[in-house]
């Protein structure tokens, strides 16, 4: 009985340090692997925020025209990039979505997210996407941690959306 007992917390322990790796990857809907990572995926705009902290906030939109498959569609997302004082990567949040449209129209079919860690100290709470009307959105919140106590959270909403004529934005 000793021994079973023992069998079972050790599993118990095995799959809890394995969980909260593999939850830092996800998606609302199935989305391709390369979705986030596409090398045709080309820069629409780009903003760059100063906290008070010194923390960055750089805001990047991108289409991808290799999934623009057929006129009436477009795809593309949102990188939410906090990076320290020196420019350097912490962590990244990404939210993106498919929509088609019709000139007097756009709907955001699928929405995609992906969170990304840089620096091991910080690590995702929580993180998800959604879609309504012609907009992608995603809501994550991360936090950093020392010695196992949180110190630092950060909440990040993403957006993107579709104007009538496929124009994220």
């Amino acid at each position: 009985m000793k021994q079973l007992f023992k069998k079972i917390i050790t599993l118990s322990l095995a799959v809890c340090m394995v969980l909260p790796a593999a939850s830092l990857t996800g998606s609302a809907e199935a989305a391709d692997n390369d979705y986030f990572s596409n090398p045709n995926a080309q820069v629409v705009s780009e903003d760059v925020t100063t906290l008070e902290d010194g923390t960055r906030i750089v805001s990047t939109l991108y289409v991808i025209p290799s999934m623009t498959r057929a006129s009436g569609t477009v795809s593309g997302y949102r990188d939410y990039v906090a990076e320290n004082s020196n420019h350097e990567e912490l962590w990244r949040f990404s939210v993106g979505g498919n929509f088609s449209y019709t000139g007097t129209s756009a709907t955001c079919t699928q929405s995609y997210y992906r969170t990304q860690i840089t620096v091991t100290s910080w690590q995702t709470k929580s993180a998800g996407s959604n879609r309504t009307g012609r907009t992608a959105y995603g809501d994550a919140v991360m936090i950093r941690k020392l010695l196992g106590i949180t110190v630092e959270t950060r909440e990040a909403h993403v957006e993107v959306s579709c104007d009538n004529n496929g124009n994220l934005y």
